[in-house]
């Protein structure tokens, strides 16, 4: 009697083990990621953009930051990357140029903004409304970090500036140049430097910052050369064209400005 008690239980444990996985809905295959290069200052406000477009067409994306001129010159060996999102013009123009870029796939998505920023304690020489100006002129400082001109928009941006106030020689010597404009607002947020010209997405993006005791200024534009920066897209993945497409959105120009950013007219 025992033994038919368990081969009963064993047949029905069975029926409810088969009945439950036919129940469960087959999981749909996950599609491959698209490659995103994007350039460093950029890559706080990329985040929340991609999420929703994931959320919208599960389309995953991975996002790989760095300096555009490293990005560049990995397109430029073959990197298959979908998108490249650029912190300047020039590359993306010369990537067309090259034909390596798809039918109207060439896009400006942000105008970048600088600011100065200031990571150790101010004297009471300044005032309690110094301006950068007064800062720099005054070399209150022993360090001062910007990106390196030749790799980063940011950094030429800097460099215009600083030139602008007739500095950029006298205070060279005092300069630490980071690979991007992400590895420069490090060094002045470790404190290794005293103040550094970076993005003002950076600061924005990070929160706390005043309670890090951070303090930053505004550069006045018209003094560096406009910060544009351009999309190309480089495959003719459908899915890469939805999401070139989906940065010029509303959705996406609210990101944009929030984190700093003009969005392009």
């Amino acid at each position: 009697m025992k033994l038919v008690q368990l081969l009963f239980i064993s047949v029905v444990l069975s029926v409810f083990s088969l009945s439950s996985i036919a129940d469960t809905p087959e999981k749909k295959p996950k599609k491959p990621a698209l490659l995103v290069a994007v350039a460093s200052n950029f890559g706080a406000a990329i985040v929340p953009i991609a999420r929703e477009f994931e959320k919208e067409t599960e389309q995953p994306i991975k996002v790989l930051m760095g300096a555009t001129g490293k990005h560049f010159a990995q397109i430029q060996h073959g990197a298959p990357f979908d998108l490249f999102l650029a912190a300047d013009v020039k590359r993306p123009r010369l990537l067309e140029q090259q034909g390596k870029v798809q039918g109207n796939g060439r896009a400006t998505y942000a105008i970048g903004r600088l600011v100065l920023v200031r990571s150790t304690p101010l004297t009471d020489n300044f005032g309690d409304h110094p301006t950068p100006e007064m800062l720099l002129k005054g070399q209150s400082f022993f360090k001062i970090a910007l990106a390196n001109p030749r790799l980063a928009p940011y950094g030429r941006a800097a460099q215009n500036y600083l030139q602008s106030l007739s500095l950029f020689h006298v205070i060279r010597p005092r300069m630490v140049m980071g690979e991007n404009i992400g590895q420069t607002y490090q060094f002045i947020k470790s404190g290794n430097v005293d103040m550094g010209l970076v993005s003002m997405s950076q600061v924005i993006s990070d929160l706390g910052v005043e309670l890090q005791g951070i303090k930053w200024w505004l550069i006045d534009e018209t003094t560096y050369n406009p910060i544009e920066q351009q999309m190309v897209l480089l495959s003719d993945k459908k899915e890469a064209r939805q999401f070139f497409d989906y940065l010029r959105t509303e959705k996406a120009k609210e990101h944009i400005e929030r984190f700093g950013y003009k969005y392009p007219e």
